[in-house]
């Protein structure tokens, strides 16, 4: 079916993780068409797409309210995806670790790398140097 849907069958492949499609376009029309698209692509092979969200008013007006992640046009809450949250308002991501108040401690540091959820690599260098470190304290027998 992708042939009929040719934009949405390139982003769906390309942007699809597990059941959450996260992508980024610049122009209403083309948010609009993969919309549109991405519902019958995905109709065909019988999945209801749900949860939209949008920074764009304008498409968000034009999903129906019981297919929306949220009934308000407001963009003053963070929405969760992928473990990050999305501010819709200054469309930027955020991701929030929280660190224990307990004494600093190689399992305590073991810890946090394995709660830090990032299935797009966004905060990589960081995971990778929170593992470094971890191997350097096993070397150094700290």
């Amino acid at each position: 079916e992708g042939f009929k849907y040719p934009l949405a069958a390139r982003i769906i492949n390309r942007d699809l993780y597990m059941d959450d499609l996260v992508t980024s376009v610049s122009e209403f029309e083309e948010a609009y068409s993969l919309h549109v698209e991405s519902i019958k692509l995905c109709a065909a092979g019988r999945f209801e797409l749900t949860k939209w969200s949008t920074n764009c008013t304008d498409l968000l007006e034009k999903i129906p309210i019981d297919k929306r992640l949220s009934n308000s046009v407001s963009f003053k809450a963070d929405t969760k995806i992928l473990g990050m949250q999305w501010n819709p308002d200054s469309d930027s991501l955020s991701f929030y670790i929280t660190l224990p108040e307990l004494k600093c401690t190689k399992r305590l540091i073991l810890s946090t790398v394995a709660r830090c959820y990032d299935p797009i690599g966004l905060i990589a260098p960081f995971i990778l140097y929170l593992k470094l470190l971890v191997k350097e304290l096993w070397r150094l027998n700290l």
